[in-house]
């Protein structure tokens, strides 16, 4: 027998054995009890309208932030309108004071705010700063990793700004423009 084949037979084994006993010890745990296993209560009903990763995001947005991602709506709320008036203004200074650096990027880490300032245009994109001045605070998506803007092209999050992290300021974590505003695609006449 190879190593494979083994490997295959071993987990099918664990598997089998894994669903042979869940039905066998739900019975045991009502055995001697009233109420048979068919008074269980109802799974909770699926939402197909609903993607799997939306669950938890009917809730309201303040609440979504402190909860999951350790966020201050107030704080959220003004920190998305500086970024929507910096990149609206093209001030790369204070576009480039906004993000945690190194910056996560497809062509590359962001080293500092100079670095930024020389790769302007290629990090803040038409569709990036498209994005960012459409984004409703009310619509943000959180996780998390922070708040996200659009479809995952920004995201921001709290920053410690000490070790004990008593304090902590917004930034923006990671630019994801897509691969077709970076890299144009150029068709042959």
């Amino acid at each position: 027998m190879t190593r494979r084949s083994f490997a295959f037979v071993t987990t099918a084994a664990v598997l089998l054995g894994c669903a042979l006993w869940l039905p066998l010890s739900a019975s045991a745990e009502w055995a001697g009890q009233r109420s048979p296993p068919s008074a269980w209560p109802a799974a909770p009903a699926f939402s197909p309208a609903a993607p799997p990763y939306a669950f938890g995001q009917d809730e309201p947005l303040g609440s979504r932030l402190e909860k999951i991602s350790g966020i201050k709506p107030a704080a959220a709320r003004a920190f998305l309108g500086e970024l929507q008036r910096t990149v609206g203004l093209t001030d790369r200074l204070a576009a480039c004071a906004l993000i945690k650096y190194p910056l996560r990027h497809r062509d590359g880490p962001v080293a500092d705010a100079m670095a930024c300032q020389r790769r302007y245009a290629e990090i803040f994109t038409a569709d990036v700063i498209d994005t960012i001045k459409a984004q409703d605070f009310e619509k943000l998506s959180v996780n998390a990793q922070g708040a996200m803007l659009g479809d995952g092209q920004v995201w921001f999050a709290a920053v410690c700004l000490d070790r004990s992290c008593a304090q902590s300021e917004l930034r923006v974590t990671a630019i994801n423009p897509p691969a077709e505003a970076q890299h144009p695609i150029v068709r042959p006449r």
